[in-house]
């Protein structure tokens, strides 16, 4: 049985795409019956033991920063897997790089894959992940999810057969499914955080796109907003008074969102820079049946593209999103079209759980045969 060791910062109970990939990945690993130990500092915000509903081993760090780092340093040592998979890039991960990576003796025992999500917004994060070349000493292979994250390390100076680029986050087909004969009684659905963290996915733009719809447009937009955050008020304070229809959904389980996309003509992913790495939310609602209106600034825009089953906008330019949003919402036929190319992209297999582990597991294999 191969043991693998993933360090994920971002994990459960926070939710969010990065967070339910890591949780995929793990488990998905474990059930095909690979020893997986996931390490995480992603934090219990109770004292309830969420550990036991895992079937994988979870460890959760304790301490600060240089604590965390020398734990993750003395778990990896000990149970030498034969890949060490981090999930970032977040910080913490460049210091670990060099402590596991560039150490000779111990490269002869275990690999190093990097799952690259995004360019987080923090100043340090961005300053690391620009110098990204200066590790790939230490790293095996690099996952990207699309070319324009491809295009953008290897402009940094990383080798581009470090590199492997696929839509590596997984959607459970089982869960996420379109309804037969979904009443989709609502406009838009729009999911995410709505924080100073977050402000990257473009919900203010959003917010001015709903006031041209309804005030220059004359379409009164029926939207639903899932997820909160400390902008919320403040954003439906600003939706009211422009008299929008809003439904609000600050904390859902996964069914219930399944429920809210089968409700919707489609989803809006408004996002306003590249720190968007993906946007896992487009591929649930194409499962869903929901038609997708994607920022070009999202890495999903790429996957909206190629299958031709939704819509791209640039949320900075307020009124031709707008236009382009309404003119779509209008024309139930170009809707039935979209809808119909994503349901064959989810019939054929693309992007499902299976069929990105498929995919991850491969990589590893091709590593391990290299690296024995």
């Amino acid at each position: 049985m191969e043991r693998i060791v993933i360090f994920a910062s971002s994990f459960p109970p926070s939710r969010g795409g990065g967070e339910q990939y890591n949780l995929d990945l793990a488990s998905e690993l474990h059930r095909r019956g690979y020893d997986v130990h996931l390490l995480t500092n992603s934090k219990l915000k109770n004292s309830v033991n969420e550990e036991d509903k895992y079937e994988f081993k979870l460890t959760r760090l304790n301490g600060g920063y240089f604590r965390q780092i020398f734990q993750i340093h003395s778990i990896v040592r000990s149970e030498e897997p034969r890949i060490f998979h981090i999930s970032g890039p977040t910080p913490i991960d460049y210091p670990l790089l060099l402590l596991l990576g560039c150490n000779f003796l111990k490269r002869k025992k275990f690999n190093i894959v990097v799952t690259y999500h995004a360019d987080f917004p923090s100043i340090v994060g961005r300053l690391l992940n620009s110098m990204v070349s200066l590790f790939q000493g230490c790293i095996d292979r690099i996952l990207v999810q699309s070319q324009r994250d491809y295009d953008k390390i290897t402009k940094r100076g990383v080798s581009k057969s470090k590199i492997t680029h696929f839509p590596f986050n997984g959607i459970n087909q089982g869960l996420y499914r379109n309804y037969d004969n979904a009443q989709r009684d609502i406009d838009l659905i729009f999911v995410g955080r709505m924080d100073r963290a977050h402000s990257y996915k473009g919900y203010w733009n959003l917010l001015r796109i709903l006031t041209v719809m309804k005030n220059d447009l004359a379409y009164l937009v029926k939207i639903i907003i899932v997820g909160g955050g400390e902008d919320l008020p403040l954003f439906l304070e600003q939706v009211n008074k422009n008299g929008i229809k809003v439904e609000v959904y600050e904390n859902i389980s996964d069914e219930n969102l399944v429920d809210l996309l089968n409700r919707s003509k489609a989803l809006i992913l408004p996002s306003i820079s590249d720190s968007e790495g993906f946007g896992r939310v487009v591929l649930e609602a194409v499962f869903c049946g929901a038609v997708p209106i994607v920022s070009k600034f999202a890495g999903s825009a790429e996957v909206v593209s190629e299958h031709e089953c939704g819509v791209l906008i640039n949320p900075l330019n307020v009124k031709d999103s707008a236009n382009r949003i309404v003119e779509l919402l209008k024309d139930e036929a170009k809707m039935k079209e979209l809808r119909y190319k994503g349901e064959t992209l989810v019939k054929r297999g693309y992007y499902n759980i299976g069929w990105t582990i498929d995919k991850t597991i491969e990589i590893y294999n091709e590593i391990l045969n290299k690296n024995p």
